[in-house]
C-alpha cells in the first residue's frame, strides 16, 4: 500500500530494563523536511508532482550503523487522486534515502536530547536488463484530463538502465513474481552484517495477492552487482538483474 507524506518525524526512544512491561521513554524528536531529494531530476510524474520530491519515508527505517539510517518511501505519492485505474500510482522509482540523525545532550528544558536528520544520499533502483512496464493504452489520462497516461518507465531509463516503478500496471503478463516486473512497492528493508548490502526488501505485492508467493530482493549497495530474488515460501534463491545505483 501507498502512502506519501511530505515530512518525516522522528522520535528516539528507549526502554528500561526492568520492569519487563515499563512504558518506553520519549528522548528527542527531529524532522526532516524539504522539497526534493537528492535524485537527479526524474521530470513530472503523472499526477503532477516532481518525480523527486521527498516523502513517504515511514515505509521503511533500518539502522546502519553510527548515526546512519536507511529510509525508504514504497511506490511513491498515491494521496493525489487523479486516476483510479492505476490506483492513483505513477512512475515514480523506488528508492532509499540515506539519512544521518545526530542525537546530542539538551541542556536546557525540554526532552533529554536534540534529534538533527539530515539527508546524506539518495539511491535509485533499477535493472541492467530491461524490465515490463505498461503500456497505459486505455487507462485513461494524467491528471490533466487530457494527456494520455502513455507508458509506465520513468523518464530516467536509457539503453542499459532500467528503474523500477511504483505504477501499478507495470507487470508483464502471468504471475506477479516475475523477475522482469517493473513494478515494485518496497514495504520494508534491512542492512546487512557487513553493511555493503540491503536484504529482504519485500515488494507488498503478496499482501494484494495472498494466494501467489512474495519475492523477497537482495540489492548490492556497494558494487551495484547482480542482485538475487528468493522466494519466501519455497525458499529457493535465483539471480535477478536488477541492482542498486547511487546517482
Amino acid at each position: 500500500m501507498c502512502r506519501f507524506v511530505r515530512s518525516l518525524l522522528l522520535a528516539t526512544t528507549t526502554l528500561t530494563a526492568v520492569p519487563a512491561m515499563a512504558a518506553p521513554t520519549l528522548l528527542a524528536i527531529g524532522t526532516l523536511s524539504g522539497a526534493t531529494d537528492l535524485a537527479p531530476s526524474t521530470g513530472t510524474l503523472e499526477n503532477g508532482l516532481n518525480g523527486n520530491i521527498l516523502g513517504g519515508m515511514g515505509s521503511a527505517l533500518a539502522w546502519a550503523g553510527g548515526y546512519t539510517f536507511l529510509a525508504a518511501p514504497d511506490c511513491g505519492p498515491n494521496a493525489t487522486a487523479y486516476n483510479a485505474a492505476v490506483d492513483d500510482t505513477t512512475s515514480y522509482i523506488p528508492r532509499f534515502q540515506t539519512v544521518t540523525m545526530a542525537l546530542t545532550p539538551n541542556g536546557g528544558a525540554g526532552l533529554p536530547y536534540n534529534l538533527t536528520p539530515t539527508l546524506a544520499a539518495t539511491t535509485l533502483l533499477s535493472s541492467p536488463t530491461a524490465l515490463s512496464y505498461g503500456t497505459g493504452a486505455g487507462l485513461g489520462n494524467k491528471i490533466d484530463g487530457t494527456t494520455p497516461i502513455g507508458s509506465g518507465a520513468p523518464a530516467l531509463n536509457t539503453a542499459n538502465q532500467f528503474f523500477f516503478s511504483g505504477r501499478s500496471d507495470n507487470f508483464a503478463a502471468g504471475v506477479f513474481t516475475n523477475p522482469n516486473n517493473a513494478r515494485f512497492d518496497p514495504e520494508g528493508m534491512r542492512v546487512s552484517v557487513d553493511g555493503k548490502s540491503v536484504p529482504d526488501y519485500p515488494s507488498s505485492s503478496a499482501a494484494q495477492y495472498p494466494a501467489q508467493t512474495m519475492n523477497e530482493w537482495r540489492f548490492d549497495g556497494e558494487s551495484g552487482w547482480p542482485a538475487t530474488r528468493s522466494n519466501s515460501k519455497r525458499g529457493s534463491v535465483s539471480p535477478l538483474s536488477s541492482a542498486i545505483t547511487a546517482l
